[in-house]
């Protein structure tokens, strides 16, 4: 009974119940080449077009050369930096049939409504990316 408890509130799997849910879709969609599955946790500006800046990839992109050449990402949850209403995650880029970390990303995750709002390689860029979400304004970055 205890663990029903604790499954309910969230204790298992680090208590991030959504945010493991993001990228456990994201996971399977890339691995199942399921887009739908993947796609649905990003905003529709952020999974078309690229919203971080010269280091940054569209969702497309980044579900395009993970399917391809499969890989997806990995959250560190113990690196995760809070910035108003958005949470950015330090990400491996996890190639499963290496089973080896290739590369790093960072992710922005807005908290008021679970979608990704973009990814890059620059931690500033996406920073600035939650800057402006929080901002209200245009989230495409300055030319």
């Amino acid at each position: 009974m205890l663990s029903l408890f604790f499954a309910a509130c969230g204790f298992f799997e680090g208590g991030l119940g959504g945010v493991n849910d993001i990228f456990a879709d994201m996971e399977n969609g890339i691995r199942k080449t399921d887009e739908d599955l993947f796609k649905k946790h990003w905003t529709a500006e952020s999974y078309n077009q690229n919203l971080v800046g010269k280091s940054g990839l569209s969702g497309a992109r980044i579900y395009e050369q993970g399917s391809r050449k499969k890989w997806f990402l990995k959250p560190d949850y113990s690196k995760t930096v809070k910035q108003g209403n958005v949470e950015i995650y330090q990400c491996e880029v996890y190639a499963w049939e290496h089973s080896k970390a290739v590369d790093e990303i960072f992710l922005a995750v807005s908290t008021k409504d679970q979608k990704v709002l973009g990814g890059g390689e620059d931690l500033s860029e996406v920073k600035k990316l939650a800057e402006r979400y929080n901002a209200g304004g245009s989230l495409e970055p300055p030319k």
